[in-house]
């Protein structure tokens, strides 16, 4: 084989493995990619779980969440009360911020999304959520803040959303 030859083939068989070796790490990108968007939803559950749990398994917490969803102004609940509250549900609003921002990274399925987004639109209009974002909105960061207002305004209108019927299955 002619020298020239050789170096024809040689570049050529170069540029074959380049080729392949983009294909392999392109794979193995979207299978990376995969896995964080699975660990996310994995990792939001739990949050959402846990944050819940509370709710579930002590009849008091629940009890006084629904006191605090329906509350009109921060003297209907005990300092203690309005402590307790204000804990519990930043909790759950830290997790809603962190769904918020994975699916703004693309790391949350939209089809994932749009159950934590309705999530969210039915706490939104509460009014103890209106109380608590006036005191503690600047917690929050600013893209998520003009969001959740977004959706504060939206779901106003929706008597079907937001309702503590809706929440605890009473609605007709």
């Amino acid at each position: 084989m002619k020298p020239t030859r050789l170096k024809d083939v040689v570049e050529i068989v170069g540029i074959a493995a380049i080729v392949v070796s983009l294909i392999f790490v392109g794979l193995e990108v979207r299978q990376s990619a995969a896995a964080t968007r699975g660990a996310t939803q994995q990792a939001l559950t739990d949050a959402a779980r846990e944050a819940s749990g509370a709710l579930s398994e002590d009849e008091a917490t629940a009890e006084l969440t629904m006191r605090f969803l329906s509350a009109t102004s921060w003297s209907d609940l005990s300092e203690s009360e309005r402590f307790r509250s204000v804990l519990l549900f930043t909790s759950m609003m830290r997790v809603y911020e962190s769904a918020y921002y994975q699916w703004g990274e693309g790391n949350l399925a939209p089809a994932v999304w749009v159950g934590w987004e309705a999530s969210i639109r039915g706490v939104a209009p509460m009014p103890g959520v209106a109380l608590f974002w006036s005191d503690r909105r600047l917690y929050f960061n600013e893209p998520f803040r003009n969001y959740f207002e977004e959706q504060m305004k939206m779901t106003n209108h929706d008597p079907s959303l937001g309702t503590l019927e809706v929440i605890s299955g009473d609605s007709k």
